[in-house]
């Protein structure tokens, strides 16, 4: 069983954090689906497993913002938290938190080819 634990918030623990979660978006256990680009912010939803403890997590909003100029033009690139948020037993976690504890102030850039 996975230890619930804070990763340490040093450049190494962000890169590797950054790059579990682009590694799981490219083999596809990590989704990033739009759910909404109706208005002036696109809207998408990262879903799947949690490169970490490989729990199922809860869907996470992600809000791509419309940037304006002459011409609208959207954002596809932002740095985002993504922190897991399964509903997994994790060892040392208490009821008022969720997930294995890993992700919070690890940010990770992510991307939207469209």
């Amino acid at each position: 069983m996975i230890v619930y634990n804070y990763p340490p918030r040093t450049p190494a623990h962000k890169a590797r954090w950054a790059d579990a979660i682009t590694s799981a978006l490219a083999n596809g256990t990590l989704q990033l689906l739009a759910t909404d680009d109706s208005g002036w912010t696109d809207f998408y939803e990262l879903s799947g497993r949690c490169p970490r403890c490989d729990h199922q997590l809860d869907p996470i909003t992600i809000e791509f913002d419309v940037i304006l100029g002459v011409e609208p033009v959207r954002a596809r690139v932002g740095v985002f938290d993504v922190q897991c948020n399964c509903r997994a037993a994790h060892a040392g976690r208490d009821d008022q938190h969720r997930g294995c504890g890993w992700g919070g102030s690890n940010a990770v850039r992510l991307a939207v080819n469209r």
